[in-house]
């Protein structure tokens, strides 16, 4: 049985935060994903591998907001009684099969008017984590995942932005950074040992 996406999105709840992301109760998922709706809750999680390369999906069909586009490895809005983190390994497993060590890198907020009536209004909690295993999409999120070179990345972003989420878009320099830091770090502690 399928499941009418929209409908579903109805009757969700995301929790709704101010500029700093302190909670301020609820607010209909729908609506918070409107133009200049509630900032809201959220997730996103950039795997790479030891290749240097970031594991990006397209997201599914099925989904009510931004269908079909590629974007970074997950996200996912965590509920009332879910701290971020908890909700940052759910995700990746639900929708990838994968468990591996993640880590909280920053907090942003992005407000965008997407247009045809959809919005991104997210304090967004952004998680990095490294893994070279085996990836097992789940359909019902995900229509196809890829591991990209990052440069390779970077370009077809500057080429091609409308075919990328603005999530992965907005966080994708940062990332980057946090990357080449680890590696600068653990070739510094090599010279050092």
């Amino acid at each position: 049985m399928q499941i009418d996406q929209f409908e579903y999105d109805k009757g969700v709840s995301l929790v709704a935060v101010d500029e700093n992301g302190r909670e301020m109760g609820t607010v209909n998922k729908i609506e918070a994903h409107t133009p200049g709706g509630q900032l809201h809750r959220a997730v996103s999680i950039f795997i790479v591998n030891s290749m240097d390369q970031i594991l990006i999906q397209q997201r599914s069909m099925q989904k009510s907001h931004a269908p079909g586009a590629w974007s970074n490895s997950c996200c996912s809005h965590p509920g009332c009684s879910e701290t971020p983190m908890e909700k940052a390994k759910e995700t990746l497993k639900r929708e990838l099969g994968v468990e591996c060590e993640i880590r909280e890198v920053f907090t942003m907020v992005l407000k965008t008017n997407l247009g045809h009536g959809h919005g991104e209004n997210e304090y967004d909690h952004v998680f990095f984590g490294k893994y070279d295993g085996l990836i097992m999409p789940n359909p019902r999120d995900v229509a196809q995942c890829k591991w990209v070179n990052i440069a390779e990345m970077k370009r077809e972003i500057g080429i091609n932005p409308d075919k990328y989420s603005t999530v992965l878009k907005s966080a994708f320099d940062r990332i980057v950074q946090i990357g080449n830091s680890e590696k600068a770090d653990k070739n510094i502690g090599k010279i050092r040992s």
